[in-house]
Order: C-alpha cells, then sequence, then structure tokens
C-alpha cells in the first residue's frame, strides 16, 4: 500500500516539477525545444530520485513490520528461563 501511493505521488510531484520548468523556460524567452528537453530531464530525474527514496521507504517500513512480529510480540521473554 505505502509503495502504490508513493508512486502516485512522486508522479505527481514529478509532472508538477516538470510543468513548472516548462512554463519558467517558456516565460524566460528559452527555445521551446530546450525548454521542453530541460522539463523532461526534471521530471525523468524528480521521479527516479522519489523513486528511490520510496523504496527505501517501504524498505525501512518492511523491516520495522519483520523485527516488530519476530521481538518481543513473538514472545521474545518466552526464551528466557528464570533461575
Amino acid at each position: 500500500m505505502i509503495s502504490v501511493t508513493w508512486k502516485i505521488i512522486s508522479f505527481v510531484l514529478a509532472l508538477v516539477l516538470f510543468c513548472v520548468v516548462g512554463a519558467r523556460g517558456i516565460f524566460t524567452g528559452d527555445e521551446l525545444i530546450w525548454s521542453v528537453l530541460r522539463a523532461i530531464g526534471a521530471f525523468v530525474v524528480c521521479w527516479f530520485t522519489l523513486g528511490q527514496l520510496g523504496n527505501l521507504l517501504v524498505f525501512v517500513v518492511g523491516r520495522q513490520e519483520m523485527v516488530g512480529t519476530s521481538g518481543k510480540d513473538a514472545g521474545g521473554e518466552a526464551g528466557m528461563e528464570k533461575d
């Protein structure tokens, strides 16, 4: 669930960045081809970077869930013997 949500968020943020960079290039008087290429480059870099951060987030959450189920909740104290 987290990975799907993160992919949607990263796509929307990358799309917004695409629009902002493209509009900035057009309004500052750059040639259209360079504005589009910069916007596409910004989109790809942003989406890739946020995708990697999302993978890291899913990895960390998955490890916390594994520790939570195999740690104290799964009888961590049951293995200790009292003298």
